[in-house]
C-alpha cells in the first residue's frame, strides 16, 4: 500500500492486481515520440546500433519489420523467460504469441523512455498478466493468441541464463519454485537471472513513462518484496530440509 495518493498503483510484478491496459502501457495520451522522457531511465546508456535502427524503422512507418528485428534481438531471451515464470511450455508459446502482437501495436506509439530491451519485457508482462486474467474464469483452459491471417507466431530456442530459468533441474530448487507466486517468478527472473536494474524493473512495473519520482519510489518497493521473497525461500527450504535450522 502506498503512503503517497499521487503514486500510480503498480499493476504488474504485483500478483493481487489487474493488469494495465494499453493505454496505460503507454503512459499519458499528451506525451508524444519526441517529448523527453520522463522515466528513469533519463540516465541510461546510449542505445545499441540494432536498436537504433529499430527505432529509424519505427519513425518510418516500418513497424513489422521493426517487430521482426526486436523480436530477433531478443525474442528468445524473451520466450526463455516466459517459460522460467510459467514452468509450462505450451502456456508459454500462447503469451509469447500475444507478446508479439503487443509489440507490433506498441511500438508505433513508443515512447522510448526505456531501452528496447526494457519495453520487451514491460510488453511481456503485460501478455502474462492477460494469460492470467484470462486463465481463471477458463478454469485453466488453454488460451491461445490468433496470429493474424496467413501468418503464424514461432517461438525461438529459449536462452536460459543460469539458475532460475534452469530451476527444474534440481528437484529441491524446483520445489522451492513452486511455492512462489507467479509475481514473485517475474520479479526473481528479471532481477537474478535476466540481471536487469531495479529503476528498469520498476518502469517494467509502471510503464515506461513513469515520472521519476515514481520510479525511484516503486524501485525501493520492488527491492523490499525482492528480500521478502530471499526470506520466504530460505524458510521453506529449512521446512524441505535443503538448508540446515
Amino acid at each position: 500500500m502506498h503512503d503517497d495518493n499521487s503514486t500510480p498503483t503498480p499493476r504488474l510484478l504485483h500478483d493481487s492486481e489487474p493488469p494495465r491496459s494499453s493505454a496505460e502501457l503507454d503512459g499519458p495520451a499528451s506525451e508524444g515520440a519526441d517529448a523527453p522522457p520522463r522515466s528513469g531511465c533519463a540516465g541510461m546508456e546510449a542505445p545499441s546500433r540494432e536498436e537504433v535502427a529499430i527505432r529509424e524503422q519505427v519513425a518510418r512507418g516500418e513497424s513489422d519489420a521493426a517487430a521482426a528485428a526486436a523480436i530477433a534481438l531478443y525474442g528468445a531471451e524473451i520466450f526463455g523467460f516466459l517459460i522460467g515464470v510459467l514452468d509450462h511450455a505450451g502456456a508459454a508459446h500462447d503469451v509469447y504469441a500475444t507478446f508479439s502482437a503487443h509489440l507490433r501495436g506498441h511500438l508505433p506509439r513508443a515512447a522510448w523512455g526505456c531501452s528496447l530491451r526494457v519495453m520487451m519485457y514491460l510488453i511481456a508482462c503485460r501478455a502474462l498478466a492477460d494469460h492470467t486474467r484470462a486463465r481463471a474464469p477458463r478454469e485453466g483452459a488453454a488460451e491461445s493468441a490468433a496470429p493474424r491471417e496467413g501468418e503464424s507466431i514461432v517461438a525461438p530456442t529459449p536462452v536460459a541464463k543460469s539458475r532460475f530459468d534452469r530451476a527444474d533441474s534440481v528437484s529441491g530448487i524446483s520445489a522451492l519454485r513452486r511455492n512462489l507466486s507467479q509475481g514473485a517468478r517475474e520479479l526473481l527472473v528479471l532481477r537474478v537471472d535476466r540481471g536487469l536494474a531495479w529503476n528498469d524493473i520498476a518502469l517494467i512495473s509502471l510503464g515506461e513513462s513513469a515520472a521519476p519520482v515514481d520510479v525511484r519510489r516503486e524501485s525501493k518497493r520492488l527491492e523490499r518484496r525482492f528480500r521478502s521473497i530471499r526470506e520466504q525461500l530460505a524458510r521453506t527450504a529449512i521446512d524441505l530440509g535443503l538448508l540446515p535450522v
